[in-house]
C-alpha cells in the first residue's frame, strides 16, 4: 500500500466520521432527548402519587424476612391495588424506558460501526 493510499483512507474516514456525526446530532439525538425530557415528567408525576423507593424497600423486607416468593406477590399486589393513575403512569414509565433503552442501544451500534 503506498503512502497516498493510507492518506486517503485517512482522510475518508475521517470525513465519514463527521458526516455520521452530523446525522446523529440531527436526526437521532433530539428524539432521544425528547424521550427523556417525557420520561422524567412522567416519573415526576407518579412520584407525586407514589414513592417507589418505599415501595421497593417494604418488597425487599418482605423477600428477606419472610421468601423469595413474597417479593413477587407483594410487587403484583402493590400494582394490583394501586390507584388506575398510578397503574397507567408506571406503564408509560416502563413503555418510555423500553424505548429509551432500544435508542441507547441503537445510537451506541452506529457509533461504534461507524467511528472505529
Amino acid at each position: 500500500m503506498k503512502l497516498s493510499d493510507i492518506q486517503s483512507a485517512s482522510l475518508k474516514r475521517r470525513i465519514m466520521r463527521r458526516v455520521y456525526t452530523t446525522w446523529l446530532l440531527k436526526n437521532v439525538m433530539p428524539v432521544f432527548v425528547a424521550e427523556i425530557v417525557v420520561f422524567s415528567i412522567i416519573f415526576i408525576g407518579i412520584q407525586s402519587y407514589m414513592s417507589f423507593g418505599h415501595v421497593m424497600n417494604n418488597a425487599f423486607d418482605r423477600a428477606f424476612h419472610y421468601s423469595p416468593m413474597s417479593f413477587g406477590r407483594y410487587v403484583y399486589a402493590s400494582f394490583y391495588e394501586a390507584e388506575l393513575v398510578v397503574t397507567l403512569m408506571f406503564l408509560a414509565v416502563l413503555a418510555f424506558g423500553a424505548t429509551i433503552i432500544r435508542d441507547s442501544f441503537r445510537i451506541s451500534r452506529n457509533l461504534g460501526r461507524n467511528f472505529f
